[in-house]
């Protein structure tokens, strides 16, 4: 139902119109735009839609939970509506709803929904699936499913480049993200971080090795997908261990404990949080992953200077200090 899919990821989302333009996630604002971008006489349908349906309670999305549910009420009625991973969302729904109404969620039709899923995500696309339910019901259980978006997350210009650079300088790049596994494998071919499924670990994955295995297969694995933030520092923790020196980048505050373990921590500077910025040893003024090679090139071209000054003391030292011991033995 296109209504209801709609209406949820409209309600179901903290982005809003502000003077300059939509203030929130990206990802978010992403809806905003599509419902009003056919927008009459200058009323919004997003403003429409969130008038009619007013927000009384809500639980915030969670890693954990890789959801995000609001109550809204319409009069008389009241609806929990639920936006997230879509393999999350499906196996907590009992039922599902197309243009011929509500009907049982069976075995065949989730698993027909969860193969959609996966081939949107294999080709790169961030799927978010959508359900409902009636009353105020924050549990997230038995829950309605209306359906799946896919959004383009395309990769900014300088990142493959910056990448390609990394390679040739002798730096591994690694990607940790929160997206499905083919989603991530395909961002990952497009920037030839990976590329192929061997080089991927899911978190379930993580949990079954422990942090033992996960030391021990980690040279091996470039992108760790479904991963959540307190994973991020034991996977600092295992590339340390492997005697490798880590740098990494972040910008939330769930970033802090991995950006204080890294070798070097790197913030951004724009979109980064203080408490990012606090930790990090290192701040990007312009949220610009490019950057980052400028700061390499720098450097270890200080440590070249450093290292050739020390040759040349030593070098014209030594034999001043060859000469007075000369002298002083005879």
């Amino acid at each position: 139902d296109r209504e209801w899919l709609l209406r949820t990821f409209l309600l179901c989302n903290d982005a809003r119109w502000g003077k300059h333009g939509i203030i929130g996630d990206p990802t978010e604002a992403a809806f905003l735009l599509y419902a009003d971008k056919n927008a009459r006489n200058g009323e919004k349908q997003s403003e429409q839609i969130r008038d009619a349906w007013k927000r009384i309670a809500e639980r915030p999305f969670d890693s954990e939970r890789k959801c995000m549910t609001t109550v809204h009420q319409n009069g008389m009625r009241t609806v929990s509506f639920t936006k997230g991973a879509p393999d999350i969302i499906l196996e907590n729904c009992t039922s599902y709803r197309d243009e011929m109404g509500v009907h049982p969620m069976g075995v065949s039709k989730r698993t027909w929904y969860m193969r959609r899923a996966e081939k949107m995500s294999a080709s790169g696309g961030r799927v978010l699936g959508a359900a409902v339910k009636e009353g105020k019901d924050l549990s997230e259980k038995g829950m309605t499913f209306l359906g799946m978006a896919v959004l383009e997350d395309p990769v900014r210009p300088e990142v493959s480049g910056t990448v390609e650079e990394f390679r040739h300088a002798g730096v591994t790049t690694v990607m940790i993200t929160g997206d499905h596994k083919d989603t991530a494998l395909a961002t990952a071919r497009t920037l030839k971080v990976a590329d192929s499924p061997s080089q991927c670990m899911a978190g379930c994955e993580r949990d079954c090795l422990g942090d033992g295995g996960l030391g021990d297969t980690i040279s091996e694995i470039r992108v760790f997908a479904r991963f959540s933030p307190v994973h991020k520092v034991r996977i600092v923790r295992a590339l340390k261990k492997n005697g490798g020196i880590v740098a990494m980048t972040g910008d939330g505050v769930n970033d802090a404990p991995a950006l204080k373990k890294a070798d070097i921590g790197v913030a951004m500077g724009v979109s980064g949080t203080e408490v990012s910025r606090d930790a990090a040893s290192m701040i990007l003024a312009d949220d610009n992953f490019a950057t980052i090679i400028a700061a390499v090139e720098n450097g270890r071209n200080v440590y070249r200077n450093i290292q050739n000054a020390i040759d040349f003391l030593l070098s014209g030292n030594m034999a001043g200090i060859s000469c007075v011991l000369y002298t002083s033995l005879l």
